[in-house]
């Protein structure tokens, strides 16, 4: 069954003043994300004062305050944090039992390698819709996955 919405292992971080319209960063746990084909990931946060955020990028997020900005743009800021967009609208979440709490080492579109811990995978792949026959999920050689660290 396809889905546009998926529950992820629960993030404790916090969703920056910029993305809030608050004086200050929120914490609060992300808990589920969502596919748009030709979109960003949008996550799914709940504050600790208990309000939820629908739909916010990945750069929304840091886990410290004393966060890396990357850059001060934020699509550029997005891009280093997501190297595609989503190419369907639907989408699985696994997390590997192998890989889970490990440190991981990615190489990022902007050539800089970046540590991290393994939290879980984000794939997309062929829905239902006849539409999707020919999007780059669909094709093994083209196939992309998200992991989140």
């Amino acid at each position: 069954m396809s889905q546009l919405n998926a529950n992820i292992p629960y993030i404790q971080c916090l969703i920056r003043k910029e993305f809030t319209g608050l004086e200050k960063d929120t914490s609060g746990y992300m808990f589920g994300v969502k596919s748009m084909i030709n979109r960003p990931l949008h996550f799914h946060f709940q504050t600790d004062f208990g309000a939820t955020i629908w739909n916010m990028p990945v750069s929304a997020f840091v886990h410290k305050e004393d966060y890396d900005k990357l850059d001060d743009n934020e699509e550029t800021r997005l891009q280093l944090l997501q190297s595609w967009d989503c190419q369907s609208n639907t989408i699985a979440v696994t997390t590997f039992a192998f890989l889970q709490n490990k440190r991981v080492t990615v190489f990022c579109r902007y050539k800089k390698w970046r540590t991290g811990k393994y939290l879980t995978t984000i794939a997309d792949y062929e829905g239902a819709l006849p539409a999707m026959n020919d999007c780059r999920s669909c094709h093994p050689d083209r196939q992309r996955s998200n992991f989140t660290t």
